[in-house]
């Protein structure tokens, strides 16, 4: 059976990636599709590559538009996400691309995202991480993970997982395209800025996925790990390319 599916936030870049991975899924119909500023436009015209869907015209985003489905995935801000998911059914599931759902830890919510409330953490929802695939499965809500923290976590953790490196020594370096900073327009993020170099951002252990990456990491380990990570700006519109270094333990031998 087709489940009827509602996307949030389908005007931004993530958003309109899912209806178009959506789209082409037997299982799935995208029946609702929601935006904010740009409600009443038509998708195709934000994003040129969604034409071909035909007149789908965004909604406001609201409750009332989502309750019915049988699906829905939200592609909101960081910290826009938990007041909409919070006035769902209980029974409903939904996926949450942005952050508010993943920390465990109120202390480090507010640490790395600002003073608001921290939400309810959920599911984690990085299937390929060992055990998890089936919790994921089960789960009515999930918290997708962010960009940087699915690659450096598919990098670290089958090593941690098998106990052949030291949690207290990651070191990655990960450059991403411009579209990992959203539609939203900026003087850094301009071709003039951005092409022909690279620059790090958010350096010191500041960048917001740090946390998600310590907390899950370490649940991998069975310890505390500790993680060194200088994301990067990189002159492509899309994709992560992440370095991941790890020293392997004293008693793990070439051979």
């Amino acid at each position: 059976m087709v489940k009827r599916v509602g996307v949030v936030g389908a005007s931004g870049y993530a958003g309109a990636e899912l209806v178009r991975l959506l789209s082409g899924h037997p299982e799935f119909e995208v029946v609702v599709a929601t935006a904010a500023s740009n409600a009443g436009e038509l998708l195709g015209t934000l994003h040129p590559g969604l034409a071909a869907l035909g007149e789908v015209v965004l909604a406001p985003t609201n409750r009332e538009v989502l309750v019915d489905l049988d699906f829905v995935f939200v592609a909101l801000p960081h910290g826009e996400s938990a007041s909409l998911t919070g006035s769902l059914p209980d029974d409903l599931p939904v996926v949450d691309l942005g952050a508010d759902h993943r920390l465990k830890s109120p202390d480090d919510w507010s640490h790395y995202y600002g003073p608001s409330a921290a939400a309810a953490p959920w599911t984690y929802g990085l299937p390929e991480l060992a055990g998890r695939a089936s919790e994921v499965a089960a789960s009515l809500k999930v918290a997708s993970p962010g960009c940087y923290a699915t690659a450096m976590q598919l990098s670290a953790a089958p090593l941690l997982d098998a106990g052949l490196v030291d949690s207290r020594d990651i070191v990655v370096v990960a450059a991403s395209g411009t579209s990992g900073a959203g539609r939203k327009g900026s003087v850094a993020l301009s071709a003039t800025e951005v092409m022909g170099s690279m620059s790090a951002y958010k350096v010191g252990g500041i960048h917001q996925h740090t946390a998600e990456v310590v907390q899950e990491l370490s649940d991998i380990a069975g310890t505390d790990v500790t993680l060194s990570f200088t994301p990067m700006l990189a002159p492509m519109p899309r994709g992560i390319l992440a370095t991941t270094t790890l020293r392997t333990r004293d008693n793990v031998r070439p051979e």
